[in-house]
């Protein structure tokens, strides 16, 4: 979806590798299911905030549309959270609008 719009993506196929990248890279954007096999999601929130603070808008995507998966997505720094299934020109849109460097058009 960002790809095709032209911007840069890499992606990790779960957590651990995703928290390696996040580790040595700053990104304007990470966007990761709450549900992964060896990290979850929330704990790699919380690890790219505390690598690269604000400076890196973190997204979570959940089947788990409850309270207490939300709360933990807050805690750890999550900046937004959406519930799946959702469609990918509304996510498209909503992150391109909260991320100034994608809506500036930086890759």
């Amino acid at each position: 979806m960002f790809a095709r719009a032209g911007y840069e993506v890499e992606t990790a196929d779960d957590g651990e590798p995703a928290c390696l990248m996040a580790r040595d890279t700053h990104y304007d954007l990470v966007v990761v299911d709450f549900h992964m096999r060896t990290v979850r999601g929330d704990e790699v929130v919380r690890q790219v905030k505390e690598r690269h603070g604000a400076a890196t808008y973190c997204a979570v995507l959940t089947a788990s549309d409850d309270e207490p998966t939300r709360s933990r997505c807050r805690a750890a720094g999550a900046d937004a959270f959406f519930a799946k299934p959702t469609r990918p020109s509304l996510l498209k849109h909503q992150l391109i609008a909260a991320v100034p460097a994608l809506r500036a058009g930086d890759t």
